[in-house]
């Protein structure tokens, strides 16, 4: 797969103009290196440097979790304390050194990567420490680095309590990194965002002062001695309930590094559930959107306090995961397509409880209750029940742990299942939030859209006859596939670019034909992004007033479209919040704010 390349070239004009003297034109030199020395000490991996031995190791560090990005930093630092990431910004303001703050890199927009040869990545790896979970108020504060996995890890051994979201990344992203983009998850219909769950923060601000925020570290007298030797203890904390003013914190949750880096983080760490079940409900394939806000509504009714995740995918998923799993069992593309209904939908309930034989009777008699409903038709009017047919075609039960881990991976599998696929190219990703009433209508208006457009290929005046008898032969109209958290409105829309699999092995194809296959997969690619960008955005905020980004951030994915979905008093306060934090625009240059513009530098 091609990748988007970000470099220095195309910027370098525009950044001067922008930026004037204090642009930083050169490589890094030495005086610099020292300074970066001498604040990080002598210790073993501390910076990484393009032209050390250790240069392959950058690849990580400038390479996105999509794969799509690639940045051109030539320096990484790992501080391990909050007054060494003091020191590091502080000194790359006297500098105007662009400083890019990284966490486990797994943003899907190109969040966490380098705009420029010259910006400084500091990474948070090396801050990893657990510091103390305050068992009486469910409190846990740690260091931003920690990666939530070693966090969910450390709550189950060593607490009675559980972090309160959780995502696919979990063995690799930081924590830092969660709250800097507001990440959301799979149990955000239980728990709620971090806006809620954040209690306190430490954030390194540009200028290198250190902001602390109802994070308290109080010595209290212990009856039981230490391992220092002393009869006293600190314990480290936040207050539940704070009323002092402006709740300075919630400026840096979601804001992707650009007003600083949070080094500490304090969040609620709930109860952990005594019991977890899970329920798979198929849908009939004539069911409606509304039947499934019907259900939702029902689930929090008749489940209420045990109701802990609702999730919904449609066939294509579904078939796409048959595939991953048992890839022999569809030899072709023919037979894929064979006794599947692609308006089927699926539903997936989980529940979590302190009381197994009572949350599970619970979700019994909710499934039971869902198998009987008729299906309803809105053809006529009022809707009627359509004879001898139920709304809910099949449904399944977990009967234990594993069992629930079973059916979570139906759901969890379905990104892997897509881009894994023979036919898959390359997976164009979109995170959108709307009203749960029209979930499903950017990918069925996205369907459309695409057939369309490709029914009618040879009907575009900008694409050469020979150009379009190719592309047909060597590619399928790309399919677009929804699932998503239905219980908080957020649908993911993906968009597979599909090859035809029996001319799929280039090994077969001499030089020519090779780049002329190339030529035609680069054109694909661009033809089929100029379908769906911007009209995708532009429907989601226009038609259904909905958000282009509900947890995976803007990065640099989106950073044009900020300002159209932003009304002019948003945009205007949030360009003067980065100003009074960041003036001289050090932090994560090029995120979150449409200067300088990225996408022109995509290349396929």
């Amino acid at each position: 797969m091609n990748s988007f390349f970000l470099t220095k070239s195309f910027y370098l004009h525009q950044f001067r103009q922008r930026f004037g003297k204090r642009w930083f034109s050169s490589s890094l030199i030495e005086s610099h290196l020292t300074s970066f020395q001498k604040i990080l000490g002598c210790k073993e991996g501390s910076i990484l440097l393009s032209d050390s031995a250790k240069s392959d190791e950058l690849i990580k560090y400038n390479q996105d979790w999509t794969k799509k990005y690639f940045g051109k930093s030539r320096i990484v630092l790992k501080p391990s304390s909050t007054e060494e990431v003091s020191e590091v910004l502080a000194y790359c303001q006297k500098h105007s050194i662009g400083v890019v703050p990284q966490g486990g890199n797994t943003s899907l927009v190109g969040g966490a990567i380098a705009l420029y040869d010259e910006d400084v990545i500091v990474s948070l790896e090396r801050m990893n420490k657990i510091i103390y979970h305050d068992s009486v108020g469910g409190i846990l504060t740690c260091e931003a680095g920690c990666i939530l996995q070693d966090l969910e890890s450390y709550l189950h051994e060593h607490t009675y309590c559980t972090l309160p979201y959780d995502l696919g990344a979990k063995g690799s992203c930081q924590i830092g990194g969660n709250i800097a983009t507001n990440a959301g998850g799979l149990r955000l219909v239980r728990y709620g965002n971090l806006h809620g769950l954040v209690l306190g923060l430490e954030v390194v601000l540009p200028n290198g002062q250190i902001l602390r925020q109802n994070m308290i570290s109080v010595t209290t007298p212990s009856d039981k001695t230490n391992e220092t030797g002393s009869g006293s203890q600190t314990i480290h904390t936040s207050l539940r309930k704070d009323n002092t003013g402006y709740d300075l914190k919630q400026l840096f949750i979601g804001s992707e590094g650009t007003l600083g880096i949070i080094t500490k983080v304090s969040i609620h760490t709930p109860p952990a559930p005594l019991s977890q079940n899970v329920t798979l409900l198929t849908l009939n394939s004539e069911a409606r959107i509304q039947d499934i806000a019907d259900i939702f509504l029902d689930s929090k009714k008749r489940l209420n306090e045990i109701l802990s995740a609702f999730e919904f995918w449609d066939d294509d998923c579904h078939a796409l995961v048959d595939h991953y799993l048992n890839p022999s069992s569809s030899k072709d593309q023919v037979n894929q397509e064979k006794g599947r209904n692609p308006n089927q939908k699926y539903i997936l309930i989980e529940t979590m409880g302190s009381y197994e034989a009572h949350d599970d009777e619970k979700l019994l008699n909710f499934l039971e209750e869902q198998m009987q409903l008729p299906l309803i038709t809105a053809t006529t009017s009022p809707p009627t029940a359509v004879p001898d047919k139920t709304m809910v075609e099949d449904g399944v039960m977990a009967k234990d742990l594993s069992e629930v881990k079973q059916l979570w991976s139906r759901r969890e599998l379905i990104p892997l299942a897509a881009g894994s696929h023979p036919e898959t190219i390359v997976v164009l990703k979109y995170d959108l939030s709307l009203p749960q009433i029209y979930m499903y209508e950017p990918i069925v208006q996205t369907r459309q859209r695409l057939e369309q457009w490709w029914e009618n290929l040879d009907k575009d005046s900008s694409i050469q006859s020979n150009d379009v008898a190719a592309l047909k032969a060597y590619f399928l109209v790309p399919r677009a596939i929804g699932f998503g958290h239905f219980g908080d409105g957020n649908i993911h829309l993906n968009v597979l670019l599909r090859k035809r699999i029996r001319n799929s092995d280039d090994s077969v194809l001499n030089p020519e034909q090779l780049t002329r296959q190339k030529e035609l997969t680069s054109l694909y690619k661009q033809l089929v992004l100029a379908v769906i960008e911007p009209w995708v955005y532009d429907q989601i905020y226009l038609q259904w007033q909905g958000s282009i980004s509900a947890e995976h951030g803007i990065g640099i994915q989106k950073t044009s479209y900020l300002p159209s979905i932003k009304s002019s008093i948003e945009f205007e306060m949030m360009q003067a919040l980065k100003k009074i934090f960041d003036p001289n625009e050090i932090m994560n240059r090029g995120k979150l704010f449409p200067f300088p513009s990225p996408s022109s530098s995509r290349e396929y």
